[in-house]
């Protein structure tokens, strides 16, 4: 997320966005913005798996 947030912007008020944003979330301030990108990052985490054991999700949901 910090990588994401701290890209460089030719925009002024979209760095100052940005930064506010990053802001919020080093200093814990924006908790739905946390939970929603680490439950991004756990279904890419479960798909890689999935394709890695050339596992149909529906297959793998019936287990």
């Amino acid at each position: 997320m910090i990588n994401r947030y701290s890209r460089v912007s030719l925009y002024a008020d979209e760095r100052a966005g940005l930064r506010s944003t990053l802001n919020k979330i080093i200093n814990g301030e924006a908790p739905n913005l946390i939970l929603t990108e680490a439950k991004r990052i756990t279904l890419f985490q479960l798909f890689d798996l999935l394709i890695n054991q050339n596992t149909d999700i529906l297959d793998w949901l019936h287990q």
